[in-house]
């Protein structure tokens, strides 16, 4: 009862969203704070191929989407060589080969995140 409890309470309080309107993945995107002020975006769909809009001119980058999991998710960008970790508490690791590094503490645009359920993720976003 209760872990029904708990997952109708997400449900009402964020609605479910299996799929897109276009039937895909929605969209989720994820932001961070730079040295200079500015604000960086890392966007995309699981399965598919995501962006990051680097501030100050600098240029974007394209990510491949590796794995979602309910505590992260994880992205590559093969010309750099470099794997991303996006976690759901907005925190962030990177490799380049061997070892992680903490980088940076963004959070993830409301509406996109994930609430955790026993059998899945409910995907969240905002009604209007």
């Amino acid at each position: 009862m209760i872990r029904y409890s708990a997952a109708l309470l997400a449900i009402l309080a964020c609605g479910v969203v299996d799929a897109g309107d276009d039937g895909q993945s929605p969209v989720r995107t994820w932001r961070y704070p730079t040295d200079n002020g500015l604000t960086g975006t890392i966007f995309g769909r699981d399965g598919a191929d995501w962006t990051e809009i680097r501030p100050a001119g600098e240029p974007t980058s394209t990510f491949k989407f590796v794995r979602h999991t309910n505590r992260f998710t994880e992205l590559f960008d093969k010309d750099r060589n470099f794997t991303l970790i996006l976690y759901s508490d907005g925190e962030s690791e990177w490799s380049v080969g061997e070892g992680w590094n903490n980088w940076l503490k963004g959070t993830w645009e409301p509406g996109t995140a994930l609430a955790v359920r026993s059998h899945g993720p409910i995907r969240c976003r905002e009604s209007g």
